[in-house]
């Protein structure tokens, strides 16, 4: 229970009212009043006492537990960003399983650390408790929960890999669950020298939850014993074992969907630039079954056309028509990867819906902030899950009983530098361009677009809500989910009453634009079947081979940004009172410097305008590495055999003897991995932070580096770089200074380099095959050719 003696403060700055913390709205102006609940987050934390003030700010609700009672005040900017700090920015991304750093609060003396406090933390409501462990649920959730949980786990495990964390997915008190959804408490570094947890890690975790549920037991029982074995080497062939038990699985229960979508002029636009799909007014039901096609399934699409900008309506309506033009085409035949290639075809009908727009405009000749766009934000439900797309900051929010989150992130200045490691969110909200879009539909060329899918099981009774921004500016639906949508969870309201409610108040306490709501409820009812057990099908590990495309449940643009190119900002403006954000943008004092830093925006521009060419075939083949020489180290590459082109996921080692583990001065021409593509190996970028910050180094690689491809992409006509994961280093390299090199790095070589000094399929010891996987001996073919 609330504590009705604890004070927050109303977050409106002109009323400041003392309210009790059990209240949802101030008692004076009646502003909603938000709770945040923190979680302190470290091993080493002195507990606090209950009912203790610290910094006249947070209040202590247990030992790790605090309030914020001033919610209307920004928590105090970082200091500094510490690499622990770092690592849960660049995975952002995750935020539905992963908190936030909120505040770092100075310790108890100044050798103290700082006290990080968490927000999202898997906090039950009232602010007293967690939410119960993983093995604290497993025995009493359904057999599709239980592998829903298991399939959530496998898709953090790559991002928390490449930053070093995977060692939280190993530890049971970390692991919380808030009805279907995985959420962790904190991350835990991997620990001293680099030394990261292996799949057989994870397997003999798994090993120790209770039993499962009789028809996924045999299943599960032999999963796990081929991850403790080593017979599965890549979490890639995790999530296929996964997924086909989840499609078996979920064949057991029956899903309803309802739809209702509604769009609003609002009372202060001369026009409605928004558009939804169904139209506006739609109301019907649709029955999910797993053989039924893209086609014949319900689709909800908002989109929001760009403010200030002329003919948003017609961008908006012009998205929505061809994408539903290309909804026959989603249809997967039933024995492909269905769930990958749904999210390659979402992807690829928002991109043509983007040259349409974009073409239009060209046709036009319309020109910088006369061209028109949209965001987008649209949900597929299919069988036993649903796919949500979206580009901009048109939003998805996800209701249950339990709690309302954000499934989308916006594609916004804030979320971007909060991405890519400058500062904690809470402040970069503070930025006068936070708000200002990175990407929209039809500014410009589709290479330039990257739209974020997801993809969620449908386990329970859910409520997806798509929205404009006319709804979700100033936080409107954390403070409206618990009074206008649960009840329609409970049966106590209808859909079409809580829409139609949800405009009344977006236009009333909004009111500053247009406003669209979409709202999906699906019920999922257990049809009672005699179910039979669920079988491990071995053949699949061979057949699941390691692919970019289908690593996590979000799509690649939502993997943290050391992953993904950076683009170029597209400017937008949402709207007269918000600034567009320059092209390349660098932490916010910097960007308000001027003039001073054109030239310098220039070359940043030109160094992240490049982007990561689609892993498909081209007519150009790509040259071959040498084969490692088992007769010596230094042989030449004229005396070694040759394989077939590289492809993504293939390993490389470096056999350059000019360098030894550890050197990182005084070093001839060799191997270096690059910050950026096109640069030389003495150049150093400046950190994007500004220009006193420290730059981001090249790092030199030892013989003996192994590392995994990504992507190859043309900087200029015919010079090619790749973009590698350094996967193992030698010993001495493990202990390099702080700052160097570590596997999990990305980084690039120039194509030729890379021919010169490395050779491919090389001989992993077993500690190298926990970490690199499996790798195809030589000879085999190799599959998805690199372009």
């Amino acid at each position: 229970m609330k504590d009705r003696t604890a004070a927050i403060y109303c977050p409106n700055i002109s009323c400041q009212t003392l309210n009790p913390e059990d209240s949802r709205f101030c008692r004076h102006c009646h502003t909603p009043i938000p709770a945040r609940y923190l979680w302190a987050a470290g091993q080493d934390i002195t507990p606090q006492q209950p009912g203790e003030m610290l910094y006249d700010r947070y209040l202590v609700k247990t030992s790790r537990i605090l309030l914020d009672t001033q919610p209307g005040l920004p928590p105090e900017a970082p200091a500094e960003i510490t690499d622990e700090f770092e690592v849960y920015l660049h995975l952002f991304p995750f935020h539905l399983h992963i908190p936030q750093p909120y505040v770092a609060l100075p310790g108890a003396n100044p050798s103290s650390p700082p006290i990080l406090l968490l927000e999202q933390a898997p906090i039950q409501p009232q602010g007293t408790a967690l939410w119960p462990t993983l093995g604290q649920s497993w025995g009493q959730a359904t057999a599709l929960r239980q592998l829903n949980w298991l399939w959530q786990m496998a898709q953090l495990w790559h991002p928390l890999h490449l930053e070093g964390v995977a060692a939280t997915l190993l530890e049971a008190h970390l692991i919380r669950t808030e009805g279907s959804l995985i959420r962790l408490l904190e991350l835990r570094s991997d620990g001293p020298l680099g030394i990261q947890p292996a799949l057989s890690d994870l397997g003999h975790w798994w090993s120790q939850l209770p039993p499962a549920q009789p028809e996924i037991a045999p299943f599960f029982t032999d999963l796990c014993l081929a991850l403790t074995r080593g017979q599965i080497t890549a979490i890639e062939q995790v999530s296929t074992h996964l997924d086909a038990a989840l499609k078996t699985c979920g064949q057991g229960q029956a899903r309803q969907v309802e739809l209702v979508c509604l769009s609003d002029q609002g009372p202060t636009r001369q026009r409605n630039e928004d558009a939804c799909y169904p139209p506006s007014g739609f109301q019907g039901r649709f029955n999910l079954q797993e053989s039924v096609s893209e086609a014949d399934s319900p689709l909800l699409i908002v989109c929001d056309g760009i403010g200030g900008h002329e003919g948003g309506n017609v961008a908006s309506n012009l998205a929505i028509e061809a994408i539903r033009q290309q909804v026959p085409s989603f249809s997967v035949p039933a024995n492909e990867a269905q769930s990958t290639d749904r999210i390659v075809r979402l992807e690829d009908s928002v991109r043509i819906a983007n040259d349409q727009i974009a073409q239009r405009n060209d046709s036009e000749n319309r020109q910088d902030r006369q061209r028109m766009g949209t965001t987008l934000v649209m949900a597929l439900p299919q069988g036993h899950e649903i796919y949500i797309t979206h580009v901009g900051d048109s939003r998805a929010y996800r209701i249950t009983p339990q709690g309302c989150h954000q499934v989308t992130l916006d594609d916004d200045f804030a979320a971007r530098e909060v991405r890519l490691g400058y500062t904690f969110y809470r402040d970069a909200l503070q930025n006068p361009v936070a708000g200002s879009l990175i990407q929209a539909l039809g500014m410009a060329h589709s290479n330039n677009l990257h739209p974020t899918t997801q993809r969620l099981i449908l386990d329970e009774d859910c409520l997806f809500l798509l929205c404009s921004d006319g709804l979700s500016d100033f936080d409107r639906v954390e403070a409206l989910w618990e009074t206008e949508l649960l009840p329609s969870l409970t049966g106590h309201l209808d859909l079409a009453t809580a829409g139609r409610h949800l405009v009344e108040l977006a236009n009333s306490w909004n009111g500053h634009d247009n406003v669209t709501v979409g709202l999906l409820y699906c019920q999922v009812q257990e049809l009672g079947l005699a179910a039979e057990p669920i079988s491990f099908h071995p053949a699949i590990t061979h057949l699941a081979q390691p692919s970019r495309s289908s690593v996590g449940h979000v799509s690649e643009s939502s993997l943290p940004l050391r992953q993904v190119p950076q683009e170029a900002t597209i400017q937008v403006t949402r709207g007269h009172d918000r600034p567009i954000v320059a092209p390349f943008s660098l932490s916010w004092p910097v960007f308000l410097g001027g003039l001073a830093l054109v030239s310098l925006g220039g070359v940043l521009t030109f160094l992240f305008m490049a982007q990561d060419v689609p892993l498909s075939p081209i007519a150009e083949p790509v040259p071959s590495l040498k084969a490692p020489a088992p007769e010596s180290p230094s042989s030449t590459a004229t005396s070694s055999p040759t394989l077939p082109a590289l492809t993504a996921g293939s390993l490389v080692q470096i056999n350059s003897p000019a360098i030894q583990p550890g050197q990182t001065e005084n070093l001839p021409e060799t191997v270096v991995l690059l910050p950026q593509p096109g640069i030389r190996p003495q150049q150093t970028l400046p950190s994007a932070s500004g220009p006193d910050s420290a730059p981001r180094p090249s790092l030199p690689l030892p013989a003996g580096t192994i590392l995994r491809i990504i992507s190859r992409q043309e900087i200029t006509s015919r010079e090619y770089w790749f973009k590698l994961e350094v996967c193992s280093i030698p010993p001495a390299g493990v202990n390099s200074p702080p700052g160097t090199l570590r596997p999990g790095r990305i980084g690039w070589i120039q194509q030729d380099v890379l021919v010169r000094y490395a050779s491919g399929s090389p001989a992993l010891e077993a500690s190298q095959e926990e970490r690199c996987g499996s790798v195809q001996p030589p000879g085999s073919p190799l599959q998805s050719p690199l372009p």
